[in-house]
């Protein structure tokens, strides 16, 4: 019995000959599970830097986001200061008297027309003493260089006394007219029983002036396109009618319920300049044409102010208001001896206007006609002011109404991009 037992306990101490490969597959999973554990947390680790990175990266634009946004604002802001000191100037009277007296039409030359733009690196450079050292374009583009490639550090230490113009970023800002434009929703604004027909309406007769000219005339020849049917589709859409101002009469809504998208006409003033493409015939190349030389907002009665509108829109005039119908080369030469005059572009009046071109030109303009389409003054403008900070830019896009009796001017639009 006794050896029974020592043969058992023997063969339990009997050490058993796979031990040592248990031992390593045992390090092999070790191993493999550290691995999977580092290659599991690197993988963690890496998606946390990356959104981090990203969360950082977002936020920094979001923050010139908002900082351009700003600095678009403030250089619509100071725009705008520009043009109330401008209308203040204009409605002074004894102002006026006093500059009158001194041989100075201040309405002829207003503020806002001797400053078209605002840009604050050219501003910097100014008050920075830059340009006086300028004389020709080279020195000019040299010294924007050399601005551009020291204004961070020597910028920021310049104007650390002042806060004019020490933000960080740039504003660049420029201005238009409306009045220097063709109103087209002067159509709203005429009596229809009186312009039934396209041809009575005057703004249709400044439009089809404004579309006349033997390029013109080989141009809508060349398109297919009848002027004065446009020109109807366009004021049929403003008016407040439902009946055909061109020569097929009809129902306005006929041209647009054969569409596969039919719609119908406005029947009121457009809202925007781009709603024009919805107008038959003006889908296409007939907007891209004549879109610079027309506006949506401006004189309610269509006039112009001819210190403003360029060249085609005062030939334009000229061939609406003429007492006979001058040649293109007459008029073509009344542009010429206008543009050459340096003092030309600044008159008081219609009259004035009118008198200059004929003693130029030999061109006679009717009063009625030059009273009732011709200003000297702008009341409506559209101020653009772009924003930079870094890489970020933001538009402002703003139409300020001063015809009322808003001293700042009435907002009547307002776009950020």
């Amino acid at each position: 019995m006794i050896r029974r037992l020592e043969a058992i306990r023997a063969a339990l101490l009997k050490p058993r000959g796979n031990q040592r490969h248990l031992r390593g597959r045992r390090s092999g999973v070790a191993i493999l599970v550290v691995v999977v554990t580092l290659a599991i947390l690197t993988v963690l680790i890496t998606e946390m830097i990356y959104t981090a990175t990203v969360r950082l990266t977002v936020a920094l634009h979001q923050k010139e986001r908002v900082q351009a946004q700003w600095v678009a604002h403030s250089g619509f802001n100071l725009y705008r200061l520009i043009l109330v000191a401008s209308k203040d100037l204009e409605r002074n009277e004894s102002l006026q008297n006093l500059a009158e007296q001194a041989g100075f039409n201040l309405s002829a030359f207003p503020l806002w027309e001797e400053i078209p733009m605002l840009e604050t690196s050219l501003m910097r450079m100014q008050l920075a003493g830059l340009l006086d050292t300028v004389s020709d374009s080279e020195d000019f583009e040299e010294a924007v260089t050399e601005y551009q490639e020291t204004s961070d550090a020597e910028a920021a230490a310049m104007f650390d006394d002042s806060d004019f113009l020490s933000f960080e970023g740039d504003f660049f800002v420029t201005r238009m007219d409306h009045e220097s434009r063709l109103n087209v929703n002067a159509f709203s604004t005429e009596d229809p029983n009186q312009t039934k027909n396209v041809i009575e309406s005057s703004t249709a007769q400044a439009l089809y002036a404004l579309m006349s000219g033997q390029t013109e005339d080989q141009w809508f020849y060349d398109q297919n396109l009848d002027r004065w049917e446009v020109i109807a589709n366009l004021k049929d859409w403003v008016d407040s009618d439902t009946t055909r101002s061109g020569t097929q009469g009809g129902y306005e809504d006929d041209l647009y319920n054969r569409l596969d998208d039919p719609y119908r006409a406005k029947n009121a003033p457009l809202d925007t300049k781009a709603e024009i493409r919805l107008v038959d015939g003006w889908q296409y190349d007939l907007y891209e044409r004549y879109a610079d030389r027309l506006t949506v907002y401006g004189d309610p009665n269509g006039k112009v102010n001819i210190t403003t509108a360029d060249d085609p829109l005062i030939q334009g005039i000229i061939r609406a208001c003429a007492t006979t119908s001058p040649p293109d080369s007459t008029i073509d030469y009344c542009i010429q001896q206008i543009n050459d005059d340096p003092f030309s572009g600044y008159w008081n009046s219609p009259k004035a206007f009118s008198d200059d071109v004929l003693a130029k030109c030999g061109v006679e303009l009717d009063s009625t006609c030059a009273n009732a389409r011709i200003t000297n003054t702008s009341k409506t403008f559209t101020v653009t002011s772009t924003g930079t900070v870094g890489t970020t830019e933001i538009t402002i896009t703003a139409v300020l109404d001063f015809s009322g009796g808003e001293s700042e001017g009435e907002l009547l639009y307002w776009r950020v991009d």
